[in-house]
């Protein structure tokens, strides 16, 4: 069979997952695919589980939606830290890892998303 008519493209993304030791809890989520390019930052509400691996829907459309728009990297993260909305509380860990990266990104989008829940621990975030 001829390969004339085929290109073949090659692609890396080192993504990074930031979890605390009992792994209730995860701080961040990073891809990166250019380190040419401009990164963002999104902070959302509550992490799910996906990790350094495994994407659910949404991380799976903030990177598609980030490659859309021309950034070479974007970083998840989140105003609580407790993994599944188990323990809705604001941490220095959390805290510091949600500031260093948003320092560190060229935009940076705030998607709470429809949920009404927590608003005020929002506003102080």
């Amino acid at each position: 069979m001829s390969m004339a008519n085929t290109i073949e493209t090659n692609s890396t993304v080192k993504t990074t997952a930031v979890f605390s030791k009992n792994r209730k809890d995860r701080y961040l989520l990073k891809a990166e695919w250019d380190s040419n390019k401009k990164s963002f930052a999104i902070i959302m509400t509550f992490p799910s589980s996906a990790d350094e691996l495994t994407l659910n829907q949404t991380t799976m459309l903030v990177s598609n939606e980030a490659i859309k728009n021309d950034f070479g990297s974007v970083s998840i993260v989140n105003v609580f830290s407790s993994i599944n909305n188990e323990a809705p509380k604001i941490d220095k860990t959390n805290t510091s890892i949600v500031m260093r990266e948003c320092e560190n990104a060229d935009t940076i989008i705030v998607a709470y998303g429809r949920n009404t829940s927590h608003e005020e621990e929002k506003r102080t975030f």
